[in-house]
């Protein structure tokens, strides 16, 4: 950790530094970069100290070179004034926050390395869904920094660097954590793809990027109608509507309805099957779908003329989970039956 005290003997190294640097004689180990740096493009150091001093994370991620914390840190030492800059600053929590909610991770390792510890920065991350996690870089720091949407053991060091565990490979796909999951094939070439199982898990996660990417590489021709069931009765519409457009013609959508009713989330995408598709709805559903849109008049007459049987259980489930008391209290003249606790539950948490 930097004192403040030091700031004055950084602003010296900084001065010769600088120029050592600039001349590309510098004698000293410490202050010289990596040749893997050295060889990019070269540095503006000019550009660098200004970003650094002003807090200006996006230029100065775009003026770092390299990835690796040791490059990073290498980097950080030849700009010494950037140190005395966040030295003097009293709540370095605040600028990780900044940088973090940036997306500037090599910034982050920079701001790291003047702390001290890696360990010792605390950050709030949990705005950071799995999928907004690009690269095995920015997982190794979020883990460091307390991040725990994406399992710990995902991430291992694979010749000094981080790499994506291969058995989250599904577990991944699920959560639609498309970077993260082709950079892991990526650096294992012979891992076993099933695409059957990406397919199940993305459907099942409504990873609509992974679907997508593997529809672009014609590693899906089809969707089984038990998972189209199992999205339809999650209310999944995003991932309906993907469907629809990609394999609406070759599904029976009829034996979807069929075997798909189960609550309101599934009534949403039903209804969106019934408007995009030929599909009929099963006549015993008639019933609970009008007392959902809360048409008392209708449901009356259609309940009236009906010759299928329908349960008034699911009428009266679907009545409190729209929040219809009129329903509600009209099937329980009628028929004696009130909703399923389950149903009122639903209705506390939509209303």
């Amino acid at each position: 950790m930097v004192y403040y005290t030091a700031i004055p003997l950084l602003l010296l190294l900084f001065r010769g530094t600088h120029s050592a640097v600039a001349s590309s004689s510098s004698d000293s180990d410490d202050f010289a970069l990596p040749a893997s740096v050295e060889a990019n493009v070269p540095i503006n150091f000019d550009t660098l100290i200004k970003a650094g001093g002003d807090l200006d994370f996006t230029t100065l991620e775009s003026q770092l070179q390299g990835g690796d914390p040791e490059s990073i840190s290498k980097q950080c030492q030849s700009i010494s004034i950037i140190v005395a800059k966040f030295c003097m600053l009293k709540n370095t929590e605040n600028v990780v926050q900044q940088a973090l909610d940036a997306g500037c991770y090599k910034a982050l390792q920079l701001i790291a390395w003047i702390i001290g510890s890696v360990h010792e920065i605390k950050a709030n991350t949990r705005h950071l869904i799995p999928q907004m996690v690009k690269s095995s870089k920015a997982l190794q720091y979020l883990l460091h920094v307390g991040y725990d949407q994406i399992p710990r053991p995902c991430l291992y060091i694979k010749n000094d660097l981080p790499a994506v565990y291969s058995n989250y490979a599904y577990w991944l796909a699920k959560r639609n954590c498309l970077s993260l999951l082709q950079e892991m094939l990526k650096e294992n070439p012979n891992f076993n793809r099933n695409y059957a199982w990406f397919r199940k898990s993305a459907i099942k996660g409504g990873s609509l990027d992974v679907l997508e990417w593997l529809y672009k590489m014609k590693k899906i021709k089809l969707v089984p109608a038990e998972l189209v069931c199992l999205v339809v009765k999650k209310g999944d519409l995003k991932t309906i509507k993907w469907i629809i457009e990609k394999f609406g013609h070759c599904i029976n959508w009829d034996h979807v309805l069929r075997q798909s009713y189960s609550s309101c989330r599934s009534r949403k995408t039903i209804r969106y099957i019934q408007k995009n598709t030929s599909a009929i709805l099963p006549d015993h559903y008639i019933p609970s779908f009008l007392a959902a849109k809360g048409n008392l008049p209708e449901l009356q007459a259609t309940i009236a003329s009906s010759r299928s049987t329908f349960s008034w259980k699911k009428v009266a489930n679907a009545a409190a989970e729209a929040g219809h008391t009129n329903i509600l209290d009209w099937v329980y003249q009628t028929s004696c039956t009130l909703p399923s606790s389950k149903a009122v539950e639903q209705a506390s948490r939509n209303y």
